[in-house]
């Protein structure tokens, strides 16, 4: 039985303490950064367990009930956002740690090629034979200026994908450059 949110919220406003005594639980006072965030965390979290609980919800007896469940599911529902997002700094150092400096990596040869002196006419037409998903990483690099991490963060790219992604400009790029030298007479 699907209930509302408003009288979920209305719920909510009777009992805040709930929300409140599971906040503290986790070790975070009035006053912490991060208390009015878990909070209103909290909040969402008891209006939504009140939308699925499927008792009805009348009586003080009732009540009672549902607050001691809703407290635990708050306290669990906000201790994995807590532990998320602990673990979250952790995740990106292994991760720039993981990325090999800009001078080593040979991926990173399309910044410096197009620093130097690049021809305008096989900029050209590397842009035009890209997928929109090569476009993407080479307007992010090239044009705006990107770091690697900065363009894995922009369109959501692991650091595999976006290493498979460079080598594919990378191997166009050598095509049109071949072609290039072919086409010319030394």
């Amino acid at each position: 039985m699907m209930r509302n949110a408003e009288t979920g919220f209305g719920l909510y406003l009777a009992n805040a303490g709930v929300v409140h005594a599971a906040v503290r639980r986790l070790q975070v006072w009035p006053g912490h950064a991060d208390y009015d965030d878990l909070v209103e965390e909290g909040m969402l979290i008891y209006v939504a367990y009140y939308q699925r609980y499927r008792d009805p919800v009348r009586t003080q007896a009732e009540r009672t009930k549902f607050n001691k469940l809703a407290g635990l599911f708050v306290y669990y529902g906000l201790l994995k956002i807590v532990t998320r997002e602990q673990r979250r700094p952790a995740v990106h150092e292994r991760s720039a740690r993981r990325e090999p400096p800009a001078d080593t990596d040979p991926q990173d040869w399309l910044v410096k090629w197009l620093g130097e002196d690049a021809e305008v006419a096989l900029v050209a037409r590397l842009r035009s034979q890209l997928t929109p998903r090569e476009q993407a990483v080479f307007e992010s690099m090239v044009d705006q200026a990107f770091t690697r991490a900065e363009t894995r963060a922009y369109l959501g790219l692991s650091q595999s994908n976006l290493t498979n992604v460079l080598r594919r400009i990378h191997a166009k790029y050598q095509t049109l450059k071949a072609a290039a030298a072919a086409e010319s007479p030394v």
